[in-house]
């Protein structure tokens, strides 16, 4: 036990991985007694638990998540990463006795899909950050594709916000939920093609949930721009009834939770809308939108670090042009 304490400290400290005995994470977890309730939500989550350590005399906590089905892919992938915007793994177990589990630092803010669903939460959330969030998915998913990877089930449920309770990484989004994600490189082992009802529904592309095409790049590239829409509108597509965010009106209005936005988002919420295109080549490449969320970025940081100057409120009818011109 003590030894996998000190793994678990070196880990952290250092940002390095090791893999760890079943019975420490029974002992952190409390014999796995505390499941994890995103805010919002009544339920717990079936398969992640929260842990609770001491670091340097500090309190941490972190989160304990219980690997299903593909569970040793998942792993094996999430260890081939080290960027900023993807979450880390600070520790793990794999054995035949127990499955596979994954120990990251715990996000208390909870994913993207959470915060927008609570209208304090959304509220915070300003214009500025929320073109930071899109930018860092935007970085995630392209070093996941430098890796030859794709995530294969982007959206706000599979965005963590990091900042304020966390220890670190204040104000960064990063990825989660690899559970899905296709290795394309010519040696990879991975071999199963993936069938059209894997996904989430309200994120997959038509093409892709009809069985017209495999999984690739410009599929994920729908998955970010749904999630661009979500950000802009403030509805989560996953809990609308009909989930298809990007067929209604509804992806034209911004989230009347904030005040109206600058013209720069609304110049982001057309590329995002260009992301959601019914043809995959109408789509954006991928490596245009990391550029264009970069330029942004900047305005975003100031524009998150700062009180939001009142914006002039626009004529509908000019709002609806604008749509129309998207």
């Amino acid at each position: 036990m003590e030894r996998d304490a000190a793994l678990l400290h070196t880990a952290m400290a250092t940002g390095t991985t090791s893999e760890v005995s079943f019975e420490f994470l029974r002992h952190v977890t409390n014999d796995f007694a505390n499941p994890f309730t995103a805010p919002g939500r009544s339920a717990p989550a079936a398969n992640l638990f929260i842990a609770s350590v001491v670091v340097g005399g500090a309190p941490r906590q972190l989160f304990v998540k219980r690997v299903l089905d593909a569970g040793a892919k998942e792993l094996g992938i999430a260890l081939r990463l080290d960027h900023a915007n993807i979450m880390p793994v600070t520790v793990y177990h794999r054995s035949a006795a127990h499955g596979v589990y994954i120990v990251t630092e715990a996000a208390e803010r909870g994913t993207l899909a959470d915060q927008l669903s609570d209208d304090a939460s959304a509220s915070a959330l300003t214009w500025g950050h929320r073109v930071k969030i899109i930018a860092d998915a935007v970085a995630g998913v392209t070093a996941l594709h430098q890796h030859h990877l794709l995530h294969h089930d982007l959206k706000g449920a599979n965005l963590v916000i990091r900042g304020e309770t966390d220890h670190d990484n204040s104000g960064r989004a990063q990825l989660i939920d690899l559970g899905l994600a296709k290795d394309t490189a010519p040696d990879a082992a991975d071999d199963a093609e993936s069938t059209p009802g894997s996904g989430t529904r309200g994120y997959k592309c038509i093409e892709y949930a009809m069985g017209n095409c495999s999984y690739g790049p410009a599929q994920d590239v729908f998955g970010l721009g749904v999630v661009g829409l979500e950000l802009f509108t403030g509805k989560v597509a996953a809990r609308l009834e009909n989930r298809d965010l990007w067929k209604t009106r509804a992806m034209q209005v911004p989230d009347t939770r904030l005040q109206a936005p600058p013209p720069f988002i609304l110049e982001l919420a057309k590329l995002a809308r260009r992301c959601v295109a019914a043809e995959p080549e109408d789509r954006p490449p991928l490596s245009a939108r990391c550029r264009r969320f970069s330029r942004s970025s900047c305005t975003a940081t100031a524009l998150s670090t700062s009180p939001m100057p009142a914006a002039p409120r626009r004529h509908p009818r000019s709002r609806c042009r604008l749509a129309a011109f998207a």
